[in-house]
């Protein structure tokens, strides 16, 4: 539940941020120097980076357990090969920006002003809740307590800043700093060994056999690119706004939408079956379908059809779907301030 406008827990918060600017950490910390938190609280490990090196966004990002911290370092590769837009839909994080106070909302402005706070030109903190598909929101009391706990752990390494930095850049290969609560109930910094899966779990779904049999013998025709993408456009619902997931497929005649879908549903799975659906009722097949090698989409789309006489291509990009995408974005998607981190 997003956390009300009296909850008493901002004002810690706000306090913390105020420290947090005061000794703009960014003039010590890159923004590759990173170290994990373990929250005592909600026991999310975050992994957490001091945004304002570069001279460009100041504040924290807070990267969320596993997702995260794929996150972070996808976030990383993106200049070498990485895709910004998937990216952009696929972040788990706890954010605080600075910024200009037009960038607030009025849930936003409704905090500041119950605590009689006013910042000066581009110090106006946004603070927002990053989840996988959805749409930026504001904060849980639980994430207000743990986003605290990440800016106050910055701020006292900050204040040992050039040992901090020599513990972060010291680390082996594998291993980070991590800041925890030991039994007795004090802060303390030690090197650990991070492990995580470098992609996501993907379903293994399998058609039943009179699906697969119908598929078989069904007559082949064209070439066809799909693909399963975040949908630029928000569907709003409650405080929880998401950005639903389109399957799409082009050919040579014609564009063909396989469904639009809500993160909390079973998407691949869904997508998959209707698809097959669809060709089933249209009477014919794709001679070979093209699919993109870096979307989770691929490996679930090949599963499902390895056995159903369809030529399946991996490719680095699929042209016409990547069009058609930069199209429905250009009309009006993608927030720009709410997903450019």
């Amino acid at each position: 539940m997003i956390a009300p406008v009296y909850s008493p827990l901002w004002k810690k918060l706000y306090s913390s941020i105020k420290k947090f600017v005061e000794i703009e950490p960014w003039n010590y910390f890159e923004n590759e120097d990173i170290f994990f938190l373990h929250s005592p609280k909600s026991h999310n490990m975050y992994l957490c980076s001091i945004m304002g090196n570069g001279g460009e966004e100041f504040g924290l990002n807070a990267f969320r357990n596993e997702q995260g911290i794929r996150n972070f370092y996808k976030m990383l590769s993106i200049g070498k090969h990485g895709d910004s837009r998937s990216l952009a839909y696929e972040l788990d994080m706890l954010s605080f920006s600075l910024g200009n106070k037009t960038d607030l909302e009025e849930r936003d402005l409704s905090v500041t002003k119950k605590l009689l706070l006013s910042f000066k030109g581009g110090d106006w903190p946004l603070l927002r809740s990053y989840s996988k598909l959805y749409y930026p929101r504001f904060l849980t009391e639980e994430e207000i307590f743990d986003l605290t706990v990440c800016i106050d752990q910055s701020i006292e390494l900050a204040n040992d800043a050039e040992d901090t930095i020599d513990m972060i850049r010291s680390s082996k290969p594998g291993e980070a700093l991590v800041r925890f609560v030991d039994d007795g109930g004090k802060w303390q910094s030690k090197h650990v060994t991070i492990s995580y899966k470098e992609n996501e779990d993907i379903p293994e779904i399998t058609p039943d056999d009179i699906t697969l049999k119908t598929l078989f013998d069904l007559p082949a025709s064209l070439n066809e690119e799909i693909d399963l993408v975040p949908f630029s456009a928000i569907v709003k619902k409650d405080d929880y706004p998401y950005y639903p997931l389109l399957c799409i497929g082009i050919s040579k005649e014609k564009a063909t939408q396989y469904g639009v879908y809500a993160p909390t549903e079973d998407y691949f799975k869904n997508a998959c079956y209707e698809i097959a659906k669809s060709f089933i009722t249209r009477g014919n097949k794709p001679e070979s379908v093209f699919l993109d090698m870096h979307s989770p989409f691929s490996k679930v789309f090949q599963s499902f059809f390895e056995e159903s006489g369809i030529n399946l291509r991996l490719c680095d990009k699929l042209p016409n779907i990547e069009f058609f995408v930069k199209t429905i974005d250009e009309d009006g998607g993608l927030s720009s301030r709410n997903r450019k981190h």
